[in-house]
């Protein structure tokens, strides 16, 4: 054999083994930069990715491990569906990107309550995409989110969230120094199921066109929402909350509240409901572009309006609240140093259910209207006349 013949077939040699190599350390690292499972029904997710990940498992348990993240151009950066309990844990601030498609869907698809279904999601990852979290649950359990990162919804909603009737509770939690924002809405969160909807804002939540935070509760118990200090939601109507549950109605907003071209508080009690209570900190300012607080009750309770801050309704009244009958009866307390205004009325009280109806203002009330009206009609029984 030649020397120049040898020589050739070594390069060959090498070339080969480096093409080998070359191959199996990229099998391994897309062996390794995905989701893959462990012990059933465990998956692990690893490796920077640039395709979407999906996962369908009946009972799925996903969770990540430091270096995961997924950034993609076509459909959503994680998928994960299947029957019975689903849930994604991230606690190594794991970025999920979806230019075209959602940041985090998870959907139990079990047949409407036939078995045990629930979604559970806790992550602490910077989460983008047309929506940033879909998390629906069709089984009979419940709903449950921790984000403690910022979650954007470039074109819909931050965050959805939505147990359909067979389910039991609702809650969605944001970690404090958070932004959660979206184009149609900030949080979305809808409980047909029996149980509690929940909601916590514990950093700020936005939304350009639609509500900063929607809450609506079809069945079921109790419905809360609660921001924390320092924190601010606006939207077209900065908080909307509706209850036609069996149970109480509460809204305390210990931040700053928004409402640009509706009232930036909407709470609405059904007839099912109890009591309605809303609460502003001390220091906040609640504004809307209609009213700045709207508090309607139709419920057996009580209807109570608390405003420790100012409240502005540049285009209605700046605190109206009315109860119905059953209702039994119709508070409206302004702290020491506050200011309501409003350009129609400043607070505007109305009870037509029993009880008694108490406006105390400790704070300046003003309106290019009146200022305060409070007005108490009882519906009474029509009695048939006699022949």
């Amino acid at each position: 054999m030649s020397s120049g013949h040898a020589g050739a077939l070594r390069r060959r040699v090498l070339l080969s083994g480096t093409m080998l190599a070359a191959a199996t350390v990229g099998y391994g690292r897309r062996a390794y930069g995905q989701c893959v499972p462990t012990v059933a029904p465990n998956y692990q997710c690893s490796g920077a990715n640039v395709t979407g990940q999906s996962i369908n498992a009946n009972n799925a348990s996903v969770s990540t491990v430091a270096g995961f993240s997924v950034n993609t151009a076509a459909g959503n950066a994680i998928t994960i569906t299947g029957d019975g309990a689903l849930s994604y844990t991230d606690t190594d601030a794991s970025p999920l990107t979806a230019a075209a498609g959602t940041a985090l869907h998870v959907r139990s698809i079990t047949d409407y309550g036939a078995t045990p279904g629930s979604v559970t999601i806790a992550t602490n990852g910077a989460l983008s995409g047309y929506r940033g979290i879909d998390a629906r649950n069709y089984g009979a359990g419940a709903v449950t989110i921790t984000a403690n990162s910022d979650v954007t919804g470039t074109f819909d909603y931050g965050i959805f969230a939505r147990n359909l009737n067979s389910g039991t509770a609702l809650s969605v939690t944001t970690g404090a120094g958070t932004t959660v924002s979206g184009d149609r809405g900030g949080i979305y969160a809808r409980n047909f199921g029996t149980g509690a909807l929940t909601v916590t804002a514990n950093g700020n939540v936005t939304s350009t066109t639609g509500y900063g935070i929607f809450a609506r509760k079809d069945f079921g118990t109790d419905l809360t929402v609660t921001t924390a200090a320092s924190t601010t939601v606006s939207g077209r109507i900065g908080i909307y909350t509706r209850n036609e549950g069996i149970g109480a109605l509460t809204i305390t907003a210990n931040g700053n509240v928004t409402g640009t071209n509706g009232p930036g508080m909407f709470a609405r009690n059904s007839v099912n409901g109890t009591d309605l209570t809303v609460t502003t900190g001390a220091g906040t300012t609640v504004s809307g572009g209609s009213n700045g607080v709207s508090a309607y009750n139709y419920g057996t309770g009580a209807l109570t309006v608390t405003a420790n801050g100012d409240v502005t309704g540049t285009g209605g009244r700046g605190i109206y609240a009315l109860s119905f009958a059953p209702g039994t009866g119709v508070s409206v307390t302004t702290a020491a140093g506050t200011t309501v205004s409003g350009s129609n009325r400043g607070i505007n009280a109305r009870n037509l259910g029993t009880g008694a109806l108490t406006v105390t203002a400790n704070g300046d009330v003003t309106a290019t209207g009146r200022v305060v009206a409070a007005f108490t009609h009882r519906i009474r029984p029509r009695v048939p006349r006699s022949a």
